[in-house]
């Protein structure tokens, strides 16, 4: 009977996933099953199977971000070099939110990583605005030096101007 209320849960879950609904709702329907859910999120984002499109698995990375469940650090990281771009992005979002500042390191080996490409880079940059540290900044005011791109030097430095104001706002607290 467990078994069938799992199998059940699970066909639940990617429905959801599949459905057009309300992140809330899908929500609310991995916390009902509790650990199993939030475990079942992590084996539909990190499985690409028949059937589980990269839209699927690209929301249940994305969910797992919004969840911050710690457990799910490791697999998200194995997850920045999926195939699909679309879980790729949803798995650098997803680690700045659950990791943290465990989240750094792979961050920034994104943005130095010129072959990972713009699209990646900018969103790297993007949460390393809002999880950096001093050595972070000093770090990234090093690489935006050498940025050959236009648009990711401005972002850059947006992104720059973002993490001393932060940094900033904590000194002062």
């Amino acid at each position: 009977m467990a078994k069938q209320q799992q199998k059940i849960g699970k066909l639940s879950l990617i429905d959801a996933l599949s459905a057009v609904e309300v992140d809330l709702g899908v929500l609310s329907l991995i916390k009902s099953y509790g650990k199993a859910g939030h475990e079942e999120l992590v084996k539909i984002a990190s499985t690409p199977t028949k059937g589980m499109t990269p839209e699927i698995r690209a929301r249940a990375v994305y969910l797992l971000g919004v969840l911050r469940w710690r457990p799910a650090f490791k697999p998200l990281l194995k997850l920045l070099r999926d195939k699909s771009a679309s879980v790729r992005l949803n798995a650098i979002y997803a680690i700045s939110e659950v990791g943290g500042p465990n989240a750094v390191e792979p961050l920034l080996a994104i943005v130095r990583d010129a072959k990972r490409g713009a699209t990646e880079q900018a969103h790297a940059l993007r949460c390393l605005a809002d999880i950096g540290d001093e050595k972070t900044l000093a770090e990234l005011e090093a690489w935006s030096g050498n940025v050959q791109s236009i648009e990711l030097k401005k972002l850059a430095g947006d992104m720059l101007k973002q993490l001393r104001l932060n940094l900033a706002q904590v000194q002062t607290v």
